[in-house]
């Protein structure tokens, strides 16, 4: 029977995120390579890949919250319930989307982030 990843944790420059509602990884997808047109034929090439990461986050009642537009050059961690981990430096805040205020349930805005290089 398969096991799946259901819980993750997110650190940013070593202090853990709590409030998170989901985390992307790839947001997007990752693009590898590209097609390329060439005489007679179809072919690639590679492209530097754009890691995009993107997160729900929740605005916390009584602590203070996070600060999106300060996020720059910063290392991401991406925990998983099983010990393994994801690693992405150079990591900079590139959206920070609407507040959705809802009465009933969280306030939550979506980050969209851009890391340089995955570790």
């Amino acid at each position: 029977m398969s096991q799946f990843i259901n819980v993750a944790r997110i650190t940013i420059n070593g202090e853990e995120e709590t409030n998170i509602k989901t985390i992307t990884e790839f947001a997007g997808g990752l693009e590898i390579a590209r097609q390329v047109k060439l005489m007679k034929k179809t072919g690639s090439a590679d492209v530097v890949p754009r890691y995009m990461l993107g997160v729900d986050y929740v605005y916390p009642l009584t602590e203070t919250e996070r600060d999106w537009a300060k996020v720059k050059d910063a290392t991401v961690e991406i925990i998983f319930d099983n010990g393994s981990k994801n690693t992405y430096t150079g990591v900079r805040t590139l959206n920070i989307g609407e507040k959705k205020i809802d009465p009933e349930n969280d306030t939550v805005s979506a980050i969209s982030l851009m890391a340089e290089n995955k570790v």
